[in-house]
């Protein structure tokens, strides 16, 4: 659009991104809710997190990293450690969840335009 060419303006209308986004939902949600919780949240985030927070660990002290997992209370901490992780991934993916949701209704309401 040109500087001062208003004739086929709308301050509602959608930029071709916010298209994108749209139809890229529109697919998405299909998908069953706790699917994409699972997927895009508890797996990618809340797993990938803590595996490469794990590496880390072990790179830069091996020694340290095993002497601590190799105990009855060290496996004990690590479970938790893994009920921590994907926990936060569920949340984290359920606030992508509702926050592209709430995203995606605003902006299928403003389509029209």
């Amino acid at each position: 659009m040109a500087f001062n060419d208003f004739r086929n303006y709308h301050p509602y209308r959608l930029t071709p991104r916010q298209r994108k986004f749209l139809k890229h939902w529109e697919k998405r949600r299909t998908i069953p809710k706790w699917k994409y919780i699972l997927f895009h949240g508890v797996l990618r985030e809340g797993l990938a997190c803590m595996l490469v927070i794990k590496l880390l660990q072990f790179a830069f002290d091996p020694q340290a990293f095993v002497g601590f997992y190799i105990n009855t209370m060290g496996i004990l901490f690590l479970l938790l450690e893994v009920c921590f992780w994907l926990g936060g991934g569920g949340i984290i993916g359920w606030f992508k969840h509702r926050s592209f949701e709430t995203e995606y209704e605003m902006l299928k309401s403003m389509e029209h335009f």
